[in-house]
């Protein structure tokens, strides 16, 4: 039996979607603390993130970088990665069995995609959180004041109000399993996004 292939780079079936170009982030080993956050290390910008990684980032132009991503995120408690990093609670990481101190959250995460220049994919719990936990974080990056958490990003230390990949900018997608939510509970994350 004999087999041929025949490629033609003449036609497209259709166009790649850009997220395939993406990449995660995840609290895992050194991936986030002293890997892209190390506020004392000879590089770190003024938000303590490594410019010399930055650097390293950039050239592999990708479309998307999601967080929390990996095992760590079906544990994860986005509220407490918001607000003031002094009055953050530290919590034992289920996934990595390490303390996580909740310095770096959602919104250094989002100052750090805008000075990437990459779209920002935020990932929900829905291993040990609730629907309604996803939609407030839907909320909290894309509402509109006066809601709760809306609000409540506005007095956040680092405000992401104005951001290209803050609020009203960042489109909401949540890849994989952590996508999977009950058909009867998307009508609150569909409510809390901007039209």
């Amino acid at each position: 039996m004999k087999t041929s292939i025949r490629i033609s780079t003449d036609n497209t079936v259709s166009r790649v979607d850009d997220r395939v170009y993406s990449s995660f982030v995840e609290h895992m080993g050194r991936a986030i603390y002293t890997g892209i956050y190390e506020p004392d290390h000879p590089t770190a910008d003024e938000f303590g993130f490594r410019k010399d990684v930055m650097d390293l980032v950039k050239p592999l132009k990708l479309s998307h970088i999601r967080y929390p991503g990996g095992n760590f995120l079906s544990g994860y408690r986005w509220k407490d990665g918001i607000g003031p990093k002094e009055e953050r609670p530290a919590r034992l990481d289920l996934a990595w069995f390490q303390i996580e101190p909740n310095l770096v959250g959602t919104d250094e995460f989002l100052r750090w995609c805008e000075r990437l220049g990459v779209q920002p994919m935020l990932g929900v719990n829905l291993g040990t959180g609730t629907p309604q936990d996803a939609a407030d974080l839907v909320e909290y990056v894309n509402g509109t004041t006066p809601t709760y958490y809306a609000e409540l990003r506005g007095t956040a230390t680092l405000s992401h109000t104005t951001s290209s990949c803050g609020a009203l900018a960042m489109k909401w997608t949540a890849p994989g399993r952590s996508a999977v939510r009950p058909r009867k509970n998307t009508g609150a994350l569909r409510m809390r996004q901007p039209r």
